[in-house]
């Protein structure tokens, strides 16, 4: 659950690991309401949710940054029924350098960089 935070849990120093819910059940929480996000970008996030559940994970080292790192599920063919695999991605923020903010993008797949092209060409084109 979405926890906003407030004068009584806002922590300085050390480490802070904070979970953010995006999709509960399929459909994303109610604090994302807000974003007006259409019924096609709902249902591609869903398509990249783990069984209609996706979170935003965040470490934060005061004075130093954020890091943010989400996962998606994503199907290795666009049937219904496909196999599916997991591509992490992780967001490190710099307190003191914003304009050099790092993007890191894993896998524990053996998948080349033409076969997740040609997949994020499918997905565009389908829920563009």
């Amino acid at each position: 659950m979405m926890t906003i935070p407030t004068p009584k849990t806002i922590v300085m120093g050390g480490h802070i690991f904070e979970t953010y819910q995006i999709l509960k059940n399929g459909k994303p929480i109610d604090e994302l309401n807000y974003c007006d996000l259409s019924e096609k970008q709902k249902v591609f996030l869903n398509k990249l949710s783990s069984d209609g559940e996706m979170s935003l994970s965040v470490h934060r080292t005061d004075f130093e940054g954020q890091d943010w790192g989400i996962a998606f599920s994503v199907p290795k063919t666009m049937s219904e029924d496909a196999e599916r695999f997991d591509i992490f991605l992780t967001i490190k923020i710099n307190s003191y350098h914003p304009k050099k903010n790092v993007i890191e993008v894993g896998t524990k797949e053996d998948i080349d960089a033409d076969a997740l092209n040609k997949l994020s060409l499918m997905f565009q084109l389908k829920y563009s």
